[in-house]
């Protein structure tokens, strides 16, 4: 594998380590706060629903950028897998409840008050991957992991040796 794509896809997985170092750093202190002092009396009836709902969610998110991060390192195929799987999660994760809690206004009864207590828990139950979100780190890293990937597969393909003279097979001439 060459040198660049090698170096880019370990840079990914420091990247992760960081994210999601962060992030649980992030969730752990929001939880912490929420559960000593409790919710505000103002907010909506369903919001510790939702804020521990997506601080699960993040937590999982989180756990599998760190379960991903040794396969990159290694140059595993398998990261790219796992990365695919937690970066596309989390996109339609973020989608989701944008979604659903700004389209929940226009109904009524327990469908609006949790799409209010989603909108209003998005600033803390978020907190394990806000960090990602404002910077587009998994969009930027869906794109460019699959794009190295590949390159390197193809760079593989392209010199595969055919065992006895050493040189590079070139489609059997």
């Amino acid at each position: 594998m060459q040198h660049w794509i090698a170096r880019t896809i370990r840079g990914f997985a420091i990247l992760n380590v960081f994210f999601a170092t962060l992030g649980l750093y992030f969730l752990a202190h929001t939880v912490c706060r929420i559960h000593a002092r409790g919710p505000d009396p103002a907010s909506p009836p369903y919001y510790l629903g939702a804020f521990y709902g997506m601080t699960i969610a993040n937590s999982l998110f989180l756990i599998g950028l760190l379960v991903a991060s040794p396969f990159l390192w290694r140059l595993e195929r398998r990261g790219r897998v796992a990365c695919n799987i937690v970066f596309g999660g989390e996109i339609i994760y973020f989608l989701f409840c944008e979604l659903f809690s700004t389209f929940s206004f226009a109904s009524g009864g327990r469908v609006r008050l949790f799409g209010r207590a989603l909108g209003i828990a998005a600033g803390t139950g978020d907190m394990g991957i806000n960090a990602q979100i404002l910077t587009g780190y998994p969009l930027i890293a869906l794109i460019i992991l699959n794009i190295v990937y590949r390159k390197g597969e193809s760079f593989r393909a392209s010199y595969l040796n055919d065992g006895r003279t050493g040189e590079p097979h070139n489609g059997g001439s």
